[in-house]
């Protein structure tokens, strides 16, 4: 069965991410049409300096916002909550640049932890590399540039084939302009 964030969501994550200063996160149930609805929904807390969210999850699918005033990409805490632990099967991160999914492949159970030195240092220059570039566009007028979404997809592109998905792990984006009528999510 294809799963789909309704485009009621996708309008109330949009709008979290563009109105909350704080992180919004919680679960994703499904209900018997495939339809994805946001369940045990938490604010997050000042941890550490940063408005963070740390809700103990029950469901496989969770989701959170990366507020305006926050990275507009995953972090790789968030790539490390999936890649490291297959009790997680795709984490939604709503930012300004749209709708980013970190999801393990079905079927495969490898695992890697890009905490680890050997493995966060393969990896840094591209999340740093995203930082730079989403900051970079986040000042210019067309926030949807396609040369800055080209450039993005470049990068995950990499950190997919060569780092991540030979652990069964994808990270994915989908501009908020390229959604229209829900969005399947990775399960």
């Amino acid at each position: 069965m294809s799963v789909y964030l309704s485009q009621d969501t996708i309008k109330y994550l949009e709008n979290k991410v563009l109105t909350c200063k704080r992180e919004i996160c919680g679960e994703i149930v499904i209900d018997t049409n495939g339809i994805a609805h946001l369940s045990n929904e938490a604010i997050g807390q000042n941890i550490n300096g940063r408005e963070l969210c740390d809700h103990q999850y029950r469901t496989p699918i969770i989701f959170h916002t990366h507020p305006l005033n926050t990275y507009s990409y995953p972090s790789i805490e968030d790539i490390n909550k999936v890649s490291k632990r297959l009790n997680y099967s795709c984490s939604i991160i709503a930012s300004q640049w749209g709708i980013w999914q970190v999801y393990r492949l079905p079927g495969i159970t490898k695992t890697i932890d890009i905490m680890e030195p050997k493995n966060h240092e393969k990896i840094i220059p591209y999340i740093r590399d995203l930082h730079y570039k989403t900051k970079l566009a986040s000042n210019v007028s067309k926030p949807y540039d396609e040369t800055t979404i080209r450039y993005i997809h470049r990068n995950i592109d990499y950190i997919n084939d060569n780092i991540l998905g030979v652990y069964g792990t994808i990270i994915e984006i989908t501009p908020w302009n390229k959604i229209s009528k829900g969005l399947k999510i990775h399960i």
